[in-house]
């Protein structure tokens, strides 16, 4: 998966060259057999779907469900259920093969607490009849920068992700020219980190798929209206609030300082004529953003059923 080095494929990849070594040393891994994981005692009767927007603390947060025992849904890479929940598996045709009555009676099988998608939300994955909702959402633009920064981007290559969403005179094709502003790395677009991501995700992949610059205000109030429906909707301030945390959603408080937490470093700094023009390219994840910011934190993070 991407946020590990691995691009589109990559998870399936990992898999395949690691071999048996990891099916011996990580049983998350490998397919239990029935019976084979004990109940997890955990403060939540439905399994947790944890929507891993790219960049924004996924590591972390599948790092506090282990530390807090939740059983987390096997096989998976990263907390994603393998094949159907990875990054590349929209592209490869097999997210759609995980319904909600699949998933359902797979995570009953298998006595599974905890799970993260990593990709595209389309209505076969919103089933909030069986599974409680959360996630967590980060600045856009500094979600770029952090992806630029992974990646190894130069300045110039990021800088040039961005402006390429900028229409100038009767530029038609702006995917044509951001596709040429950076190369394709680890099968992600730079440009996409500043065309709306989220709404991008969030809808679904007929929004996912649109030209650069196709996204607009309804596309935004779609996924506002998608999170308005989850239990559970974080930003990384809210970390700060740890006792409030342990009683809404089970996670306890000594665990926040060890779970793993990636480091960040930022490859380019923007002037302020360049990040007016970020937020201008990416209004429309920061029209969500907004939305949600503004709610506090007891209205929008609330106990797992």
């Amino acid at each position: 998966m991407a946020e590990l080095g691995f691009g589109a494929g990559g998870c399936a990849r990992a898999l395949e060259v690691a071999g048996g070594r990891v099916t011996r040393n990580n049983p998350l891994a490998i397919t239990p057999v029935e019976g084979g994981v004990p109940r997890a005692n955990v403060s939540h009767a439905k399994p947790v779907i944890w929507v891993h927007i790219h960049k924004s603390m996924g590591t972390f947060i599948y790092s506090m469900a282990m530390l807090n025992h939740e059983n987390v849904v096997r096989p998976s890479f990263h907390g994603n259920w393998w094949p159907y929940d990875t990054p590349d598996a929209v592209d490869k045709g097999k997210a759609t093969h995980a319904d909600c009555s699949k998933r359902a009676e797979y995570f009953a099988w298998s006595n599974v607490t905890w799970a993260q998608i990593e990709h595209t939300m389309d209505e076969y994955n919103l089933c909030h009849n069986h599974f409680n909702y959360g996630t967590l959402l980060r600045d856009p633009d500094t979600l770029a920068i952090s992806k630029a920064s992974m990646e190894m981007y130069t300045p110039d290559e990021t800088i040039a992700s961005m402006s390429c969403l900028v229409r100038r005179g009767n530029d038609t094709d702006l995917t044509h020219a951001c596709n040429h502003a950076a190369p394709l790395k680890n099968d992600w677009r730079l440009w996409w980190f500043y065309d709306n991501f989220l709404v991008r995700t969030l809808g679904g992949y007929s929004v996912w798929s649109l030209p650069a610059g196709e996204i607009t205000e309804e596309h935004a109030h779609k996924a506002i209206e998608r999170l308005s429906k989850f239990e559970v909707v974080m930003f990384a301030e809210d970390f700060k609030d740890t006792a409030y945390l342990e009683t809404a959603i089970g996670w306890r408080q000594e665990f926040f300082d060890t779970a793993y937490k990636r480091p960040s470093t930022h490859v380019v700094e923007f002037t302020d004529e360049q990040n007016k023009q970020a937020r201008l390219t990416n209004r429309f994840d920061y029209m969500v953003y907004d939305h949600f910011k503004r709610i506090p934190m007891q209205k929008r993070v609330n106990k797992f059923h």
